[in-house]
């Protein structure tokens, strides 16, 4: 029986569906910034909003991970640290830069 949870909590899929739409969502922020400066303003504001939204859904989702998957089975948890530390990355990369935009 077809049991999307099951995939959906894959860390391996996972893991490649955090990247695969964070580099979807930094690609489209230059393909939308044609649209600032014209006659489809609204167009760039509701699709910036909706890119930064995803955006910080994926890093929540990359915090959430290991957590998840920790919890889901736990004996199995060093067989997958490979695909967890992978994407666990987007949130180390966001609280780095976090970290550096506010050192003086």
């Amino acid at each position: 029986m077809f049991n999307p949870l099951k995939i959906f909590l894959s860390p391996k899929i996972t893991t490649i569906f955090i990247f695969g739409i964070l580099v979807l969502c930094y690609l489209m922020i230059g393909w939308i910034e044609v649209l600032r400066f014209g006659d489809y303003r609204w167009v760039w504001r509701y699709g910036n909003l909706i890119i930064k939204t995803t955006i910080y859904l994926m890093f929540l989702w990359s915090f959430l991970l290991p957590i998840i998957v920790w919890s889901k089975n736990r004996k199995k948890f060093t067989k997958e640290i490979l695909w967890v530390v992978l994407g666990f990355t987007p949130f180390i990369y966001l609280l780095t830069l976090a970290i550096l935009s506010t050192w003086e």
